[in-house]
């Protein structure tokens, strides 16, 4: 017992000694600050994993920074890694960010993780093509697909080639195994997310029932709003959809939110404008950044204002901007076909196919071209590969059956 309250001195092997102090003789909280010493000082690597964690990014920010230095050489990685998730979460991914995840990687070129985090830096910056890019260098440096590194290291490559159902199950894994995920941030809405461009709502719907909350965990909220929205803009309630991408947006204001949730601020462009509200839909894609979403949502916004001109020359910047992800080619063969142009159509959903082979929506569109143009054969061939990468899309097992009629 101190005079002034409780004191607890703690010392180790390795760990130099130091007392803590309570006034208010709180020996839980004393007993905890004693224990997280003694944490961080004999694993440090593993102590920047928990505060990041558990939300504490400024005290990580700090820890990393001052210990870094002085860490061994397997430590030193790690830090540098947790250092700048730390930063992007907090401040937003930047210059620094992205040259500590650089630092980590050239001091343990199999740090998987160290890639995780530099590919994802590269998406918040809204640098897809560079995601791929990268993902390409991990997959040969891992001996391929599957390899030395973990399926979860591709997740955003996944994401921008739309393998939706590859990231689906990486995420379902990590949720199976860690008890929620261990991105540090929550999987459920991720996992949702997935359902839903799986064109699954049932599933997406039974996924975010069942995802506990964690008030402490903002990108949980956010990412139930996106979701919310993609349902109901696929139910056609233009309203609800708005709404629900609105209040996403507002959470999308914090770097945690972005880290977790990148390029799903286009989304809410596509949704004002079938509410009826232009001015928000072109207010979203002047801020969103360089994501192909943005891109080609301009295009889909500007065809159905009718300026079809301009909305062509969307669709081509969001194929330069990224000429080896499939969205932009998708979207402008979606536009061709509405317009007639179905050879053009054809071409252009060829081209997204060839980029994101396990993407069911170039497929289908692929097989309606083709029903169009009265090739019911091939028609079909196109809905059944779509609906192994789809298995529960109604509306393609629908289509397919009406096609299947007409042979």
């Amino acid at each position: 017992m101190d005079p002034t309250g409780l004191a607890l001195t703690v010392r180790g092997t390795g760990v130099l000694p130091k007392t803590f102090f309570d006034a208010k003789e709180d020996l839980d909280a004393l007993t905890n600050k004693a224990a997280e010493y003694v944490y961080s000082e004999a694993q440090p690597a593993l102590w920047a994993v928990s505060l990041v964690d558990s939300g504490r990014y400024q005290e990580a920010i700090q820890f990393c920074q001052a210990s870094t230095a002085s860490s061994s050489k397997s430590d030193r990685p790690v830090l540098l890694t947790y250092w700048a998730i730390a930063i992007a979460k907090s401040l937003g991914a930047g210059p620094q960010a992205l040259n500590l995840a650089e630092k980590a990687i050239a001091l343990n070129p199999d740090y998987w993780v160290g890639y995780v985090d530099l590919i994802n830096i590269k998406l918040v910056l809204g640098d897809e093509e560079g995601v791929w890019r990268l993902s390409e260098e991990v997959r040969k440096k891992a001996g391929g697909r599957p390899g030395r590194a973990p399926e979860v290291t591709y997740l955003d490559s996944d994401e921008v080639l739309w393998d939706v159902q590859a990231q689906l199950t990486s995420l379902l894994a990590d949720a199976e195994s860690a008890g929620g995920g261990t991105f540090t941030f929550g999987t459920g809405p991720g996992i949702a997310a997935d359902e839903v461009l799986l064109h699954d709502p049932v599933a997406a719907e039974i996924t975010l029932q069942t995802t506990k909350p964690d008030p402490a965990d903002p990108t949980l909220a956010a990412g139930t709003h996106v979701v919310r929205g993609l349902l109901a803009a696929d139910s056609g309630d233009s309203a609800r959809a708005a709404s629900e991408m609105e209040a996403f947006l507002a959470a999308y204001t914090n770097p945690a939110v972005v880290w977790t949730w990148s390029g799903f601020n286009c989304w809410g462009a596509p949704a004002e404008e079938a509410a009826g509200r232009p001015d928000k839909a072109d207010a979203i894609l002047k801020t969103g950044g360089t994501f192909v979403d943005c891109y080609r949502f301009r295009g889909d916004i500007l065809e159905h204002r009718g300026d079809w001109a301009a909305a062509q020359k969307a669709y081509a910047e969001a194929v330069a901007l990224a000429p080896d992800l499939p969205a932009g080619y998708y979207s402008w063969g979606i536009a061709l076909a509405k317009h007639g142009d179905l050879i053009g159509a054809e071409a252009k959903l060829i081209d997204a196919n060839k980029r994101g082979p396990h993407w069911a929506d170039p497929l289908k569109a692929w097989g309606d071209v083709l029903v169009k143009r009265g090739k019911l054969k091939d028609a079909l061939a196109k809905y059944d590969e779509a609906l192994k990468y789809a298995p529960n899309w109604k509306d393609l097992k629908e289509t397919r059956a009406a096609a299947a009629k007409k042979k």
